[in-house]
């Protein structure tokens, strides 16, 4: 018969193995154990708890503080006694009646009585009573005073354009007759004399009256003539106008 030492070895190998292995895991089993035992495990003991000491003062105040709230109630308030009426002396009385006696009354202010305002109220009454006739009336009447008014300005305007108008053929007539004045002899210049010349229409001189002498006879003669040829005189071809120069009032000087 032939042994097969291969395989007798295989099993014993095997063998060997298996029990290396349960060894191995029997220690590693052990030791876990006793580590846990060992540091996990704790001893505990009943140990009694000190008292709280308290202090003999803490404990008076509070006996004494509770026996005062004991003794503090609340009290019902007694009414108050009235005050006795005091008695008015006679003497007294008697002595305030005299004073009051000695004093003299005081006067009396006289009272204006207020005047009662009567203008507005007739002013109000007058204007309420007016119709309507009185109001065209006055209506009629402001507006004549309104065109008198301006009637009136439009002939002061005339007058003064027409006192204008005399002004310059004044000028003019002066004109013409220093131009036909002669004067024979050297006269001073204070000498002076005032004619007055009536005209006809269109200029023409229809009489020179001396109104005024110089005191010179030969100086107002002069004058005079020297009007007379200075006809016809300038004159405004306005009939208005010329109605206002018919007669002309001039101060002749040398």
């Amino acid at each position: 018969m032939k042994i097969n030492y291969k395989s007798s070895l295989m099993y014993s190998f095997l063998l060997h193995l298996l029990v290396l292995n349960f060894f191995f895991l029997n220690l590693t089993f052990f030791s876990r154990t006793n580590y846990v035992t060992e540091s996990s495990v704790m001893k505990a003991a009943l140990v009694e708890i000190p008292k709280p000491v308290v202090k003999a003062a803490n404990i008076k105040k509070e006996i004494s503080f509770a026996k005062e709230e004991k003794k503090i109630q609340p009290m019902h308030e007694l009414p108050k006694p009235k005050p006795e009426e005091k008695v008015p002396d006679p003497q007294a009385i008697k002595i305030e009646n005299k004073k009051i006696l000695k004093e003299k009354p005081k006067p009396v202010e006289k009272m204006t009585p207020e005047k009662p305002v009567l203008k507005p109220v007739l002013v109000e009454k007058t204007a309420r009573v007016k119709t309507p006739k009185a109001q065209k009336n006055m209506e009629e009447k402001l507006w004549a005073q309104q065109l008198a008014d301006e009637d009136k300005q439009l002939t002061e305007a005339k007058a003064q354009q027409a006192q204008g108008v005399i002004n310059k053929y004044n000028a003019l007539i002066l004109q013409a007759i220093r131009e036909q004045w002669v004067l024979p002899e050297n006269y001073p210049a204070e000498l002076n004399c005032e004619l007055l010349i009536s005209l006809k229409a269109g200029g023409g001189v229809q009489d020179v009256q001396l109104t005024k002498s110089s005191g010179n006879e030969g100086f107002d003669r002069s004058a005079r003539a020297a009007v007379y040829k200075a006809s016809p005189l300038p004159v405004p071809t306005d009939v208005e106008l010329f109605n206002q120069m018919k007669e002309i009032n001039l101060v002749v000087r040398p």
